[in-house]
């Protein structure tokens, strides 16, 4: 029995976790995997409520006022120190629409067809919107002043900005993104305030000598601990990825190999996945086709957050009529996000290869 188009969306709302009668072959998506979206976005996103803006309080001073002293001891001036800087990003915001047409055949199948159709048409729309999404998370506004670059959300290459220059004293280098006219990350200068700086170096080769030493300094010195119990944010337990294209995760993989009787804590080959320090690699296509297709990217997701507002992770709208054709049923999927790396020395890191 035909389920009246009226009656469709409401229908789905209900049933759209049910498994398709007759299961499909997708072959419309072109990245072989969408590694943001199934093992970042999805399984680590933080709901957050009320404000309209995404923002965190940074401790960006000290007072320093510590001393030795002796008996009868004169008293210095005690001075006040303003500890606290607020860091700030907008929301961004993204959806995506999907309709259907009352005149169209499939309305005069059975129920179950009709279903599969519309679920597979709002899946198509989810998807799209991951596609989005994932490219978001591994790139970064081109700059911060056109209208289209403002609407996206900050990801891996805001924060973690490329090496110009090879680190030899393991300070911390990187600052804004070399293009786009940044000049602050997330409202705060790294200028100004040179602990608000990530992590970054170059390499030249896959080696053990220089790809790998450099890696193992990069997890080094991005491990900060404060030797007071309190809320700094940077205590929670490190929760590092290691992430790039698959030409570096092959060239690893073969290091690996060779290196096989001085397996141990550095790293070794498993089954499926190399690891460096305890720690899989995951290969992303999307920086295969893009200028940091060489780029080692170490993502603490203790402090690298994927933040959604309450109420707006992909939210189904409700169903309206077309303006333009009234046999047409529209229904959108909105969304709101965005990537907050809340500490950048601790967040992670990017080693990116010499020109």
């Amino acid at each position: 029995m035909a389920i009246p188009i009226e009656n469709i969306p409401d229908f789905l709302e209900a049933t759209i976790q049910d498994i398709f009668r007759n299961e499909y072959i997708d072959i419309s998506y072109a990245d072989r995997r969408y590694p943001a979206m199934s093992k970042i976005i999805q399984p680590k996103k933080i709901v957050r409520r009320g404000s309209s803006t995404v923002r965190w309080e940074v401790k960006v001073s000290a007072a320093n006022q510590a001393r030795d002293t002796a008996p009868y001891a004169v008293d210095p001036d005690v001075t006040s120190t303003d500890f606290l800087q607020r860091a700030t990003l907008p929301w961004s915001w993204q959806d995506v629409p999907y309709q259907f047409d009352a005149r169209e055949e499939v309305w005069m199948e059975d129920a179950d067809v009709i279903v599969d159709y519309v679920k597979m048409k709002y899946f198509d729309a989810q998807f799209d919107l991951f596609k989005l999404l994932e490219g978001h998370f591994w790139g970064r506004p081109a700059d911060n002043s056109t209208a289209a670059e403002l609407l996206k959300p900050y990801g891996v290459q805001y924060w973690f900005p490329f090496a110009t220059a090879a680190v030899t004293d393991n300070t911390f280098n990187g600052t804004v993104p070399a293009t786009g006219g940044f000049t602050t990350i997330a409202g705060l200068s790294p200028t100004v305030y040179a602990n608000w700086r990530c992590y970054n170096n170059l390499y030249t080769e896959v080696s053990d000598d220089d790809l790998m030493d450099k890696l193992r300094d990069a997890v080094e010195y991005t491990d900060f601990m404060s030797p007071v119990p309190h809320l700094d944010a940077a205590q929670k337990k490190p929760d590092y990825g290691f992430f790039t294209g698959f030409p570096q995760v092959k060239a690893i993989e073969k290091l690996l190999k060779l290196q096989n009787d001085q397996l141990g804590f550095d790293s070794h080959p498993t089954a499926t996945k190399a690891m460096t320090m305890g720690h899989a690699w995951t290969t992303v296509p999307q920086l295969e086709a893009s200028t940091a297709q060489s780029a080692i990217y170490g993502i603490n997701f203790a402090q690298f957050q994927i933040w959604c507002k309450k109420g707006w992770y992909m939210r189904p709208s409700k169903k309206h009529t077309a303006s333009n054709s009234h046999n047409v049923i529209q229904k959108w999927i909105d969304n709101s996000i965005q990537f907050a790396c809340k500490d950048r020395r601790t967040g992670g890191f990017v080693i990116n290869k010499a020109a």
